[in-house]
């Protein structure tokens, strides 16, 4: 029987197979090349991400600080200033009103008739220093407040010369300078001693909030 030499298709010449397994090599290389420099981009831009998310919350918790110091001092500035004004009213108010008080029982009388002139009877008490000066006014007052109903005068103690009262049927209107100071007094004291993070900045608050909002999301 005749033997029959095999033969393969490919050519394992020493050509053919140096080209065809360089440029298979060289293809490889270069993919891996290109997936190589595609991750490290990517895990490049991922972590230059995630340095500004760090950095942006610092910015955002720093700025809250600041905000914060502000909004103490601001209102530790309006208490100072508070205080201030009442210690300048404290010193001021009554010098004032003692020098000229019939001006404001006349403010005090004439609003009371302008307000009401269909009564038919005003009582007009005040301070006995000022029952004679009120006396002489009173017909001028009533004048131009257009009242045609009764007036009776009474002196009465008073703590303040200032001070007067006016009373009618159903109704009534007093000026007590001590008891508007008192007052003036305790709400200055209420604002002084409420802690500076009460409702009373909320809306200083809410308004700065919205600069933080500001800041771009990553």
């Amino acid at each position: 029987m005749e033997s029959v030499k095999f033969t393969f298709d490919d050519d394992f010449s020493a050509d053919a197979a140096s080209g065809g397994y360089s440029s298979k090599m060289q293809s490889a290389r270069d993919e891996a090349f290109v997936q190589g420099k595609e991750q490290g981009y990517s895990e490049s831009l991922g972590s230059i991400e995630k340095s500004c998310e760090i950095i942006l919350e610092d910015i955002r918790s720093s700025f809250s600080t600041l905000l914060a110091r502000h909004e103490e001092q601001v209102a530790a500035m309006e208490k100072s200033a508070t205080a201030l004004v009442l210690t300048i009213i404290q010193k001021l108010a009554p010098a004032i009103v003692s020098d000229k008080p019939i001006r404001e029982i006349e403010n005090l009388v004439e609003e009371c008739l302008r307000n009401n002139p269909t009564e038919p009877r005003m009582v007009i008490r005040v301070d006995e220093k000022m029952l004679p000066l009120l006396r002489k006014k009173i017909d001028a007052i009533k004048t131009s407040s257009d009242y045609n109903g009764q007036i009776v005068l009474i002196s009465d103690t008073m703590s303040n010369i200032s001070d007067c009262k006016v009373e009618w049927i159903d109704g009534g209107a007093e000026r007590d300078f001590d008891g508007l100071m008192k007052s003036i007094e305790e709400a200055v004291q209420i604002f002084i001693d409420a802690p500076s993070t009460t409702e009373n900045n909320v809306d200083r608050q809410r308004s700065h909030k919205s600069v933080l909002d500001d800041f771009p999301e990553t």
